[in-house]
């Protein structure tokens, strides 16, 4: 059956070179063709080898590059409005020794508080229950919130 597919498909080469395909093209490949075989398979293997043989539609280049990547999944951003560093809400959640979380992340003394971008803040002081910043060349002491219950934690 190979060997069968394989003469058809060359044969079938050189008839397909104009496009053109009649019943009596199919007929003729089917007179070629020796040996024990279902004529329903070939003649669907000879329109099939017709059907690929078709000039292909290509793409230029320039409609290349307009195709999105099927992988990419598209990220939608919202752009927040700005705010100057004296609108951002500074918040002092705890004090350990040498470092204090502000808006949930651990800063030591001189480092800069990156919130947002062009926005310059620097952790001057870390006092017993508050810190003290540099924002915009003025300095802002945030306090540490207690809670309802002033609870203190001391080591011994």
């Amino acid at each position: 059956m190979k060997k069968i597919l394989f003469f058809l498909f060359i044969s079938m080469t050189y008839i397909y070179a104009n496009n053109m395909l009649t019943q009596e093209d199919i007929n003729q490949e089917l007179d070629n063709i020796k040996g024990p075989y279902n004529e329903n398979v070939v003649r669907e293997y000879i329109k099939v080898f017709h059907d690929i043989s078709q000039e292909r539609k290509v793409m230029d280049e320039k409609d290349v590059d307009l195709v999105q990547n099927p992988f990419v999944v598209p990220v939608k951003t919202i752009n927040a409005p700005e705010q100057t560093s004296e609108q951002i809400e500074y918040k002092l959640h705890a004090i350990l020794e040498d470092r204090a979380n502000i808006n949930n992340k651990w800063y030591k003394q001189n480092d800069m508080i990156k919130i947002q971008p062009g926005v310059k803040v620097k952790l001057l002081k870390i006092k017993k229950d508050s810190v003290v910043l540099r924002i915009a060349n003025t300095n802002k002491e945030i306090q540490l919130n207690k809670g309802i219950d002033n609870v203190k934690i001391s080591f011994q």
